[in-house]
């Protein structure tokens, strides 16, 4: 395919001028290459004639490789003077890991005053040997975390020909020791596994570059060495070392959290519990909390700087729980024994215009007819008995030392028949304070051979010249 470019005559005479100018340039220098010994083995020494010719002013000539990708090459004089011609040596020692083969390797020439001026040729050497060419290929990452890693080598032959008598020795600081290898024979181009472990690299390990090393040895000479690094990220590992202490009701757990990572750890220990075991969770520190659906996690922090502890104690305990239990299991207890005793009585104060009446509310709250009861009463001086009654009359008003006590006969009280005794108090002199009147009792004469039971009101008390009296909780 040919492109036409237009150009305008301007720009062509100074492409025209460029170009001669380049060719001149190119003229001016030049670079031969003679062989005299291009034949090497693979740890010899290829030898060539150099001669470079200069066909301007006298200058500097700087000889170099286009590459020192591959093997070494050195002159006798890599920088001459020149005007005409100069010649000098250059010799070619190939890599140790060389392949038999022909190779061409560029060398060029370039002008000091003028360093795009330059020249080049081509040093043409044969190599008739080698070495044996068993080459690792490592399936182990390069980019590691601390902790076990499973790692495999597997050994190819990519040399020219078949080997035999080979062994390898590989070695890394994550060894407990190097690991010798037997390879014997192997054909051309033959892979196998030549070794496989399980690597527990310590979680400590500082976070850098390192390397495992495989060396080679045919017939145990060594013959090549492969280094191939490892990089070892920074990673936050805390140990929890775990107790358990069975208590009533409960367990108690010690926890010792240790940082065994490479970097300081700042993080939180958690567990997961059914979601209505978080409020049984005790401790001195609190942990937080949260919920999902059924299930609980409790968490709590800690900042750990490398290689330290901590201790951590927490108790799940039921205990509370059974405490909630006892409560309403008595509950239950004292509002059956209270629905079950039979005879009930209550007392209570209720304001008159000059005088406090007192209501004492008696109820059977069995099924069963409760006979031979006697209902007593007290009053305490100051306070004296007003004698209106608005129900029953007392049976009998005794006079005692310091109070008054009355009381009421039932020969027999229905189930679930109630009945309301009222009397009228009033003081005597002027109360300061608060006057405690006794609790009202129901006396039930058992049958014979019967224990006889005794049922008390709950207390009531008058403050200050009458003025005010409420009821206070059971005796």
């Amino acid at each position: 395919m040919v492109i036409y470019v237009k150009m305008r005559p301007r720009h062509l005479i100074f492409a025209l001028l460029f170009l001669l100018t380049i060719g001149i340039a190119r003229a001016d220098l030049s670079l031969t290459v003679t062989p005299v010994h291009p034949d090497i083995a693979w740890d010899g020494t290829a030898i060539f004639s150099v001669t470079v010719t200069n066909n301007g002013t006298t200058d500097v000539v700087r000889l170099k490789p286009a590459t020192s990708e591959w093997g070494t090459i050195r002159f006798d004089d890599y920088v001459l003077t020149v005007a005409g011609s100069a010649t000098t040596r250059a010799y070619v020692q190939p890599p140790r890991d060389v392949l038999i083969g022909t190779y061409a390797l560029e060398i060029q020439a370039l002008l000091n005053s003028n360093p795009n001026i330059r020249a080049a040729d081509f040093l043409k050497l044969t190599v008739t040997s080698e070495l044996a060419h068993v080459e690792p290929n490592w399936n182990i990452p390069q980019v590691m975390n601390p902790g076990p890693a499973n790692v495999t080598l597997i050994l190819k032959n990519t040399g020219t020909f078949a080997v035999d008598g080979m062994t390898a020795k590989l070695d890394s600081s994550f060894l407990k020791a190097p690991v010798d290898i037997s390879v014997g024979e192997m054909a051309k181009n033959e892979a196998r596994v030549a070794w496989t472990s399980t690597l527990d690299i310590p979680l400590n390990t500082p976070s850098k570059t390192y390397s495992f090393t495989l060396s080679t040895f045919r017939n145990n000479v060594f013959v090549n060495s492969y280094p191939y690094p490892i990089h070892i990220l920074e990673k936050e590992s805390v140990r929890a070392d775990v107790v358990t202490t069975q208590k009533f009701l409960g367990t108690k757990y010690t926890v010792a959290l240790t940082n065994v990572g490479n970097i300081p750890a700042n993080n939180s220990y958690k567990i997961t519990v059914p979601s209505w075991q978080r409020f049984f969770i005790e401790g001195k520190v609190k942990p937080k909390t949260s919920v999902d659906g059924k299930i609980a996690e409790a968490a709590w922090a800690y900042s750990l700087p490398l290689g330290a502890s901590m201790t951590l104690i927490y108790t799940i305990s039921f205990m509370p729980l059974l405490a909630i239990l006892i409560a309403v299991l008595l509950l239950l207890y004292v509002g059956l024994w209270y629905l079950t005793q039979g005879l009930s009585i209550a007392k209570e104060l209720v304001h008159a215009e000059r005088a406090l009446k007192v209501k004492l509310h008696i109820k059977n709250n069995s099924t069963k007819p409760q006979r031979n009861i006697i209902v007593e009463d007290s009053i305490p001086t100051p306070l004296t008995l007003v004698r209106e009654f608005a129900t029953l009359h007392p049976t009998a008003i005794k006079k005692g030392e310091g109070s008054v006590k009355l009381l009421w006969k039932f020969d027999v009280i229905w189930p679930h028949e109630e009945k309301i005794l009222t009397y009228n108090l009033k003081s005597a002199l002027g109360v300061v304070g608060t006057v405690l009147l006794p609790a009202a009792k129901i006396r039930k004469k058992g049958d014979p051979g019967e224990t006889p039971k005794v049922f008390v009101s709950n207390r009531v008390a008058v403050r200050g010249n009458i003025r005010a009296a409420e009821r206070i909780g059971e005796d």
